[in-house]
């Protein structure tokens, strides 16, 4: 595991803007599918 990782899921701010990237990305991902 990431080191820098680690250190920084610790911060609630860092972890929510981590879980809001992911629901974008997610988001994004569902977007190019066909269908």
């Amino acid at each position: 595991m990431n080191p820098m990782e680690c250190g920084m899921v610790d911060s609630p701010l860092v972890s929510g803007a981590i879980r809001g990237a992911r629901t974008e990305l997610q988001r994004a991902v569902l977007a190019l599918q066909p269908g």
